[in-house]
């Protein structure tokens, strides 16, 4: 998990030096090192995952923003309308 955090319309942006060749690859890269610990992997399926966050289940989409060195996780409330971010955060690694 990253050491920063900061609420921004359900959405999760980084920041990387090394080149993410594919949106199944930025995907990787965030459950591996950003998803908090405490979160519940359920289904993964390339750029597209489904998790459970403090009791909230979230569909996630990975994507790139802008090239292929920045990096945006897109949080959606499963069974409604998000009505808060539960967490994002910018970080550079």
């Amino acid at each position: 998990m990253s050491n920063s955090t900061q609420v921004v319309s359900g959405s999760f942006y980084w920041t990387t030096q090394y080149y993410h060749p594919d949106n199944n690859f930025t995907m990787d890269d965030f459950l591996s090192h950003h998803l908090p610990e405490e979160s519940i992997i359920h289904h993964i399926d390339g750029t597209y995952a489904e998790v459970e966050y403090e009791g909230r289940d979230y569909a996630l989409h990975a994507g790139g923003n802008g090239d292929s060195f920045n990096h945006i996780i897109r949080w959606e409330l499963l069974g409604g309308q998000l009505t808060r971010a539960s967490f994002v955060t910018e970080n550079k690694i």
